[in-house]
């Protein structure tokens, strides 16, 4: 179906059961002109069971919306519903939907996969995903962009999470596109995630804000496992703040919260320059590190995270003792000893609370230290000592610095008969 005009509806747009619907809005826009009861929840489009939503734009402009009353107040309903069905986005809008419940823009209940498109400018007023709540099956997301979304209303944090998406789906991909400006007022400005593992690769998540005294302005984690690899930007999500106009203020940093025993998984190289900001609900103390998260040493890189809101607080690698190649990205308030630590290549200062290492640098023989603790063997009566260059650490070098016959005082026996040599 390819939109010739604007459409205004008196009762949803239906998918019926088994059927697909490819719809083109060419520019134009749906418009539904009645409000729902708090307990009808149709949408702008309704999906039914087993049934296809396919959405594409070939022109700019055109939304499925809804209209606004006499006062100028946007009527109750969401603008996609899908019951045990798809919604697929290759592009159009759906913005300016205002739900009761979950998922003010679309709720899906099902599979939602995004390529393109625009969601944003809705609300759920009393509970979660101001623009998406995903339940069911999957949610994918490869480009397009979920912005300008709101949850609100007086209920717990365990409601009015997540002000861009609420997902909530055994499969979980954010492999591109955009979720900014979003609020809520309770967990996840831009994301929350329950229960299943997450992968986020090349997505970029940045400009939300969450409640005063929630958690996880970006990115909110609940029972659930996140992977992380590619151009993950992860950036300037606050809890507290305020958004106008798409603009950002105030607020205390807090881009992914990570709740007590969960930790990110590393899967692959992050390639982004921005350090993904970390707060987590066990804070660190100067008897006990918390870990944040893990992965092959050559992808676990301490600088491509930051312990947000302390700066006495630092990310360090600590190795596993039962594996060569997968390590440990800790948060810690480190003691540094003053004693340097080595093994046959570098020298460093470790942390008495997670071993963890600062200072770490390659030896360098040119320290010339006469001490006893370089001889190559025991000085004796008839053999001198031999003195070798050594590390500011204590590592002993190749090169000899000094050989040649010890002191007399190191004589203890007496002295037998003289011993010749050729001159």
């Amino acid at each position: 179906v390819y939109l010739t005009d604007n459409v205004e509806r008196t009762s949803p747009l239906t998918v019926s059961n088994g059927q697909t619907l490819y719809l083109c809005l060419s520019g134009h826009s749906i418009t539904k002109t009645t409000q729902d009861s708090s307990n009808k929840m149709e949408g702008v489009i309704k999906v039914n069971d087993n049934a296809k939503f396919i959405l594409s734009n070939c022109k700019e402009g055109g939304t499925i919306t809804h209209a606004s009353d006499q006062s100028g107040n946007k009527l109750i309903g969401r603008g996609v519903m899908v019951t045990l069905g798809t919604l697929i986005m290759y592009g159009g809008e759906i913005s300016g939907n205002i739900m009761y419940w979950d998922g003010g823009g679309a709720c899906v209940n099902g599979s939602f996969i995004m390529y393109d498109g625009t969601i944003k400018g809705n609300k759920a007023e009393a509970n979660g995903g101001g623009g998406v709540y995903v339940s069911g099956n999957k949610f994918a997301m490869y480009g397009g962009e979920i912005s300008g979304n709101e949850t609100s209303g007086g209920l717990t944090s365990s409601n009015n999470s997540g002000g861009g998406a609420l997902i909530n789906t055994t499969s979980i991909t954010m492999n591109g596109g955009i979720i900014c400006g979003n609020q809520a007022s309770g967990t996840g400005g831009g994301v929350h995630i329950a229960n299943y593992v997450a992968e986020l690769s090349g997505i970029t998540i940045t400009n939300n804000t969450c409640g005063a005294d929630k958690n996880g302005g970006r990115v909110s984690l609940y029972n659930c496992t996140i992977k992380l690899s590619g151009a993950v930007n992860i950036s300037g999500n606050v809890s507290g703040g305020t958004i106008s106009n798409g603009s950002l203020s105030g607020g205390t940093a807090n881009n992914i919260y990570l709740p007590t025993g969960k930790t990110i998984t590393i899967s692959s190289e992050l390639t982004s320059t921005t350090p993904i900001g970390v707060t987590t609900q066990t804070v660190p103390t100067e008897a006990n590190y918390v870990r944040i998260a893990s992965g092959n040493q050559s992808y676990a890189i301490p600088e491509k995270f930051k312990y947000e809101n302390d700066d006495t607080i630092s990310i360090s690698v600590v190795p596993r003792s039962n594996s060569s190649n997968f390590v440990d990205l800790v948060a810690c308030s480190h003691s540094w000893g003053t004693n340097w630590k080595s093994d046959n290549t570098n020298h460093w200062h470790e942390c008495s609370i997670c071993k963890g290492k600062k200072d770490s640098t390659v030896h360098s023989f040119d320290q010339e230290i006469v001490n006893e603790a370089y001889l190559e063997d025991s000085a004796t009566c008839t053999s001198p000592a031999t003195y070798y260059k050594s590390c500011v650490c204590g590592q002993k070098g190749t090169d000899t610095f000094k050989s040649g016959n010890i002191d007399s005082a190191n004589h203890t026996a007496s002295l037998g008969e003289w011993q010749p040599d050729g001159s």
